[in-house]
């Protein structure tokens, strides 16, 4: 279980995550979304300590994840695809795997390229790919050191319809397998039928987090009521054009 209790950050003299609490449990598939600047990026960058924080935790299993190591079972999926390495796929991956001790390491690197479907690109340079060849290229530096948990920043921006389809394919197959999965997406359709667990910040704020239900919920409705959304008069707006 990922655990953040008490979490405060402050940029100068702004505040910008107030006493964040929140509990992800193994296997869960979270959904986490608000607007631009609700402090998503902040909170991502906080777990994995690439800032420091003003005060609070963040435990993986009961460890802190900074001063046990507890850090390497999680991978972070940025929302850039933009790797400008000069460097083929498989020498990349493979020096990925030897920096993380894996053993065995070309086993376990054949059978990440067999699932992400990269065996054509395998000896592309990086910078060479296509966005959507970067993002599984991504998808396989986070899947080398069998993380516990990946966290997805944003991981269908600048994708084709295809390919954004097929992309979520991959991650649903990879929480199916037992890895917990948290997305942040500005694009909640993508995320209605795949989570079951729902987190929405705001101002620096989680506003909500419960269980969800594809069935039954829908998340532009849970948003738009916690969100106090204002609907458009199409009514008004219907008479504009009369």
């Amino acid at each position: 279980m990922l655990k953040i209790s008490e979490l405060n950050k402050t940029y100068g003299k702004k505040q910008v995550l107030f006493d964040i609490n929140l509990e992800i449990n193994k296997g869960e598939f979270v959904g986490l979304i608000g607007n631009n600047g609700a402090g998503k990026t902040t909170l991502i960058k906080s777990i994995f300590g690439e800032i420091g924080l003003d005060s609070g935790s963040v435990t993986l299993n009961g460890e802190d994840v900074y001063k046990s190591g507890a850090i390497s079972k999680m991978s972070f999926f940025p929302d850039s695809n933009s790797l400008r390495l000069n460097i083929n796929l498989i020498e990349y991956l493979d020096y990925i795997s030897s920096l993380n001790g894996i053993e065995n390491r070309k086993v376990k690197i054949d059978k990440i390229i067999e699932l992400l479907k990269l065996t054509p690109y395998v000896n592309k340079k990086l910078n060479q790919l296509s966005a959507g060849w970067k993002k599984r290229a991504i998808m396989a530096f986070c899947l080398i050191n069998n993380p516990e948990i990946i966290i997805f920043d944003e991981p269908t921006a600048n994708l084709d319809i295809d390919s954004k389809i097929e992309f979520l394919r991959i991650i649903r197959f990879i929480n199916d397998m037992g890895i917990t999965v948290v997305v942040t997406t500005h694009l909640i359709e993508e995320l209605q039928n795949n989570i079951n667990h729902l987190v929405i910040l705001e101002n620096g704020k989680i506003i909500y987090d419960d269980k969800f239900n594809i069935e039954t919920e829908s998340i532009k409705e849970i948003y738009s009521r916690k969100n106090n959304v204002e609907e458009i008069d199409l009514n008004e707006l219907q008479g504009l054009f009369k």
